[in-house]
Order: structure tokens, then C-alpha cells, then sequence
């Protein structure tokens, strides 16, 4: 043995490891109500997740347990496992109303397509 006697074990050394970290481990969110409320407040008023992580820092600047990073919010929203926040709250991200605007610009403002622009030069 080269190594004065002993050898790496590393199925040994996971089996330590995965003792030492017990997952899945409850969520900063989930264990502190108040950031919770904070939370769903401000998601229902339809911030984003940065912007509520910048709200946090800024109105409790010496309460690190009140401070999140955008990551944290966005799976205690998606990832509905963790138990963070309300199902409900996923309707109030801001999602949907970019996407339906953009997919139909031209006819929010009275433009024509190119599609239609083509088939008017070709019917003329």
C-alpha cells in the first residue's frame, strides 16, 4: 500500500457523506413565516422574484433569515415539493400577458402582417 497502510475507500467515503447531509432538508421559505407572507404579498402584487429579493435586503438589512436570493424564490413558486409558497401564487407571475402582446403586435397596432401586406400586392 503506498499510502502508508490505509487505501481510499470511496463507496465507504459516499456512505459518510450522504449520513452527514440528510436531504431533502426543509426551505429557508418554508421555516420562516414571516418571509413567507413577505413572499406571497408581494408575488400577488405581481413583483418578480428580483424584485422582491431587492425589497427584502433593502426594508431588513440586519435580518440575514430575511433575505433570499431570486433562485430561492423561483423554486419555492415552481417547485411546489418544497412546500414554499401557494399554488395559487403561480398565476400571479408575471408570464402570460409579454407573451400574448408579443405574439400579436401588429394587430394591437393596426399594422398589417407581411402575409397580408404580400397577398394585397399579389391580388392588385
Amino acid at each position: 500500500m503506498p499510502n502508508g497502510g490505509w487505501s481510499y475507500r470511496p463507496y465507504a467515503a459516499q456512505r459518510r457523506a450522504d449520513a452527514r447531509e440528510p436531504r431533502p432538508k426543509p426551505g429557508k421559505i418554508a421555516q420562516n413565516p414571516r418571509l413567507r407572507d413577505f413572499l406571497q404579498d408581494h408575488v400577488t402584487w405581481r413583483w418578480s422574484p428580483e424584485q422582491i429579493c431587492h425589497a427584502l435586503r433593502t426594508r431588513f438589512p440586519d435580518q440575514p433569515e430575511m433575505h433570499v436570493v431570486h433562485e430561492t424564490t423561483y423554486q419555492a413558486l415552481y417547485d411546489q415539493g418544497r412546500g414554499g409558497l401557494r399554488r395559487q401564487l403561480n398565476r400571479a407571475l408575471r408570464t402570460g400577458r409579454a407573451t400574448e402582446l408579443n405574439s400579436r403586435p401588429r394587430r394591437t397596432l393596426d399594422w398589417e402582417t407581411p402575409a397580408e401586406r404580400l397577398s394585397e400586392l399579389l391580388a392588385a
